[in-house]
């Protein structure tokens, strides 16, 4: 069905009488549609482009992933969209199951939260009722997930390594999920796996589909599949197996879990300061048995490191040795579930020493084939705490993080008259940088500085915005609710209730080769110099360090890789001060670079010169 018929069969029902306005057709990404852009700079790294698209309601939620997009719109209304051919709308069907009668209606049950898997094919829908669904993007109508009836999912950490069979094809085939873990709103942490198998009786016509939430095996009784593995701790219980981590600079992070700190004022809800905003786990690289566990709250970012029984989806083809055979499950505890166990006696865990309504966990990966990410945000009230990740000999009550910084938030003037919220709405990690919602507009920062330029005894090291663009939205009746990032495809979306806007990052490390050169880290800038003229700038100015240094040989191999630079020059440098040792690499190096080019008559004057001098 095209977006055109969609509206059509809607009818009255229908909010508005459009769709797409062109067919798709750019080269970069795919697209929904003829967007609208705002005013910018040709040269410009961020460009912010309305998508042409009108609802059949409120849109309440937004999720993409691998080049799916699903809309949760108010009423219950999921709509699927595949990027790759935005033309074509996909109506997921959600059956209604309304709570109990009592002599109160309460409101109209409405979607709280979208969880799309990394590969776009598993589809996690949260009500306000706390009911649950879950579609596989080969269905066209969500599975009521009874088992978890009461749960708020607010965070899912999905398995991003599947097995080769678990999207598989054919009579019987599965597809399944992976063992992962879902947060709620209560601070309980779950695994689950979902698995769909399908009769292939297409013969019929017909495919039966039947689902199994599976953590631990079955007894007889399938409900019990369904298991809850860690509960977070509250502030009045026992903290010795916490160990509270931060960096001495950073007097906002508590280091220490003080009696002062864990006896503040019983006024605070510690109900949703145990609310579990962000939820993922990662592989250590050398252990396919090794995994970090982060969970974060209002207030903390907790890091779980430990071992666990690898369920059949993450196991590797490559090596039949590792303990993901079929018997690994036949002990009735899960993945995750003996993970736990152990790891949970001793947590690593960061705090924040007020809360506030702003917790956003972002990752970055550094390549898309990568299992594990590189870097990681926790977007607080006080700040985003930033560092790099590195997967090697950490245990229990370890932390992963890396010379880890808190950075400022990018406040203004209007923000700080009221006029705009004081922290974030949302945050995603890109590649090179810090996006930030504050109200009706995106703010970019650039969180390099803060790795390199950071002083030791300040409290927050400042951030930079580097770009801003405020969107003509309403704070008050149409704020921008969301900003999602598809790690997969590298695009970004923003969105209000009636409307969708497609961040395009173009080029964005075009400036990163420069930053590195301007701290002499010669390597790192030559490796993310895009042309000649840019290898050629960081080869002369390494060159030219070394030379200034005293460090002549070596400065004669830099010179000689530089194409640039006039050949006389550059003898007439190391003539100047006597150098001959160094001339003499210069030019055996630079006749060895003409020979490998066939530069025969450049090549026979430096060989001449050689022997001459020499």
């Amino acid at each position: 069905m095209s977006l055109m018929d969609y509206f059509e069969n809607e009818g009255p029902n229908a909010v508005g009488n459009g769709g797409i306005s062109s067919s798709l057709g750019s080269s970069r990404s795919p697209r929904l549609g003829q967007a609208s852009g705002f005013p910018h700079s040709e040269t410009s790294i961020f460009v912010i482009e309305k998508v042409q698209f009108q609802f059949p309601g409120r849109l309440l939620k937004l999720v993409v992933s691998h080049n799916v997009m699903v809309l949760g719109l108010e009423n219950l209304k999921v709509l699927r969209i595949d990027l790759k051919n935005a033309e074509v709308i996909e109506d997921i069907t959600v059956e209604r199951f309304d709570p109990s009668k009592s002599s109160t209606s309460p409101p109209p049950d409405q979607i709280s939260s979208l969880h799309l898997d990394p590969q776009g094919k598993h589809l996690l829908i949260s009500t306000n009722h706390g009911q649950n669904y879950y579609v596989h993007s080969t269905l066209s109508k969500a599975r009521h997930l009874p088992k978890l009836k009461g749960i708020h999912i607010t965070a899912v950490a999905w398995s991003r390594v599947h097995s080769s069979n678990s999207s598989g094809a054919g009579r019987g085939a599965s597809k399944s999920t992976g063992s992962f873990l879902i947060g709620s709103d209560t601070g309980n942490v779950y695994e689950l796996e979902i698995d769909i198998k399908d009769s292939g009786d297409e013969a019929a016509g017909k495919t039966t589909s039947y689902f199994r939430i599976m953590s631990t095996p079955a007894r007889n009784d399938d409900l019990k599949r369904f298991k809850l593995v860690f509960s977070l701790p509250s502030r009045d219980s026992d903290t010795a197996s916490i160990s509270h981590k931060s960096i001495s600079s950073v007097s906002a992070m508590s280091s220490t879990p003080t009696s002062a700190r864990m006896n503040r004022s019983r006024k605070q809800n510690t109900d949703t300061e145990k609310a579990i905003t962000g939820l993922r786990f990662e592989q250590f690289l050398a252990d396919n048995r090794k995994y970090v566990v982060f969970i974060s709250t209002l207030t903390r970012l907790y890091q779980v490191i430990g071992r666990g029984q690898i369920p059949s989806n993450l196991s590797s083809p490559e090596n039949p040795t590792s303990p993901s055979s079929p018997q690994s499950r036949s002990s009735g505890v899960g993945f995750f579930e003996s993970l736990f166990a152990v790891s949970k006696q001793r947590m690593s865990c960061y705090e924040v020493p007020n809360p506030a309504d702003t917790s956003k966990l972002c990752f970055m990966q550094e390549h898309l084939q990568s299992t594990s990410s590189s870097k990681l945000a926790w977007v607080t009230g006080a700040g985003t705490y930033y560092g790099a990740l590195s997967y090697g000999s950490q245990n229990s009550g370890d932390s992963v993080l890396i010379d880890p910084v808190l950075l400022e938030l990018p406040l203004d003037n209007k923000l700080a008259r009221g006029l705009l919220p004081a922290t974030p709405g949302d945050a995603v990690l890109t590649g090179f940088h810090l996006l930030y919602l504050f109200g009706d507009r995106i703010k970019a920062v650039w969180p390099l500085d803060a790795e390199s330029d950071r002083v030791s005894d300040q409290a927050q090291v400042p951030t930079k915005v580097v770009w801003e663009q405020a969107l003509p939205v309403n704070i008050n009746s149409n704020p921008l609710l969301g900003l999602e990032s598809d790690s997969v495809t590298s695009t970004y979306w923003l969105y209000t209730h009636n409307s969708i806007y497609e961040l395009v990052i173009t080029d964005e490390d075009r400036e990163v080769w420069k930053w590195h050169l301007e701290r002499d880290m010669f390597e790192q800038a030559l490796t993310f110099a895009k042309n000649p003229i840019q290898k050629d700038t960081v080869l002369r100015t390494q060159a030219q360090h070394y030379f200034e240094q005293g460090r002549f040989t070596l400065a004669a191999g830099y010179f000689a890789q530089v194409v640039g630079t006039p050949f006389e020059d550059v003898c007439l440098k190391f003539m100047a001060i006597g150098q001959k040792d160094a001339l003499r690499t210069y030019l055996t190096k630079v006749a060895e670079r003409m020979m490998k080019k066939k530069e025969w008559v450049q090549v026979t004057m430096v060989v001449t010169w050689l022997l001459e001098e020499y």
